[in-house]
């Protein structure tokens, strides 16, 4: 159970918003091109429409204008009508993080906080952006060494949406900077237990807090899971490589055990026609190759309301055209499950 909330993140956030008075008057907050496409897409959404933002020459400004009636109902409607502060908190906090000068990362640490608890504290927690919050406070409350508070508000998430993998990863983030790596891995198989096992995201992290605690067999197991299930990142390979011979010939033997794998299941991709699409948010095959497209729907995203799959049968152009993140790294990869 989270402590509670009422000295800790609520009661800091009511201060500094009383005492900063910014969050209440102009917002004045303008994305720069890059920022503008990192965010996700109903953060440009609301910022097009609420009538906050100051107009900018980016792709999606326009056109943005034409989805807030669905995002409205997606994410609720007091939700949405505060989302431009937690969007632009988002930025405030890498802006802080690139600011060289002391003084000014400060500042803009502090409007990251501002901004992102005027949005936080007025969400309804069960809203689907609401764990993306949580970790963002979580975020920024790290940066400000208020680590407490920040377990604290991902419990909480956690809680009240247990099926949502970012507040588990985060949490497990935070007690390894703490060196609670015991915790970190519990935290680590809980997402595991809320993923049904399914999640490359998951299984790579705890291959990573294994190694730290140096049993380098469960890393390895993990490693092998994650890359099985085609997580991007080397990192933990290297790593592993890194111990010695006996890992490095473990993980060279699941390498060739998996292009073994993947060159018996070419000739089964000609099945699934590369023009197939399907809606995967209404469980709708738009053909009748029904199998491989459960494959694939089967790892995608449940919450999302809206995305588009090409090739689905181990196909390589799958990604989501829109709706918010529903799991850390949770997307259809081209690998065989």
């Amino acid at each position: 159970m989270y402590r509670s909330h009422r000295v800790g993140v609520f009661g800091v956030a009511a201060a500094s918003l009383l005492a900063s008075g910014h969050a209440f008057a102009a917002w004045d907050f303008i994305p720069n091109a890059l920022e503008w496409q990192s965010w996700p897409e109903y953060c440009r959404v609301q910022y097009a429409t609420a009538g906050q933002g100051t107009p900018v020459p980016y792709d999606g400004f326009e056109a943005g204008k034409t989805l807030a009636v669905s995002w409205r109902a997606t994410l609720g409607e007091r939700v949405f009508d505060g989302l431009h502060h937690y969007c632009a908190s988002i930025h405030f906090l890498s802006r802080s993080r690139a600011e060289p000068d002391s003084r000014s990362s400060e500042f803009l640490l502090h409007r990251a906080w501002d901004d992102a608890q005027f949005s936080y504290t007025r969400a309804d927690p069960k809203s689907p952006v609401f764990p993306a919050m949580s970790v963002t406070v979580a975020q920024i409350l790290v940066a400000m060494k208020k680590d407490e508070d920040a377990i604290d508000a991902l419990k909480r998430s956690i809680e009240v949406q247990p099926e949502r993998l970012e507040p588990y990863v985060m949490l497990a983030v935070t007690y390894r900077r703490q060196k609670k790596l015991d915790l970190a891995v519990k935290t680590m198989e809980q997402a595991d237990a809320a993923s049904g096992g399914e999640s490359s995201e998951i299984h790579y992290n705890l291959g990573l807090i294994h190694l730290e605690r140096g049993d380098l067999d469960a890393a390895v197991d993990y490693a092998k899971r994650a890359y099985k299930e085609g997580y991007p990142l080397d990192g933990l390979k290297r790593k592993l490589r890194a111990k010695g011979p006996p890992h490095r010939r473990r993980l060279k033997a699941h390498e060739t055990a998996a292009l073994r794998s993947r060159a018996v299941t070419a000739m089964a991709r000609n099945r699934c026609s590369v023009h197939s699409r399907v809606r995967i948010a209404d469980h709708s095959p738009a053909s009748s190759n029904a199998g491989c497209m459960d494959r694939c729907r089967n790892r995608s995203s449940s919450l999302s309301t809206r995305i588009s799959a090409d090739r689905m049968c181990f196909g390589r152009n799958v990604s989501r055209t829109a709706g918010p993140a529903t799991t850390a790294g949770a997307a259809c990869r081209g690998d065989p499950p």
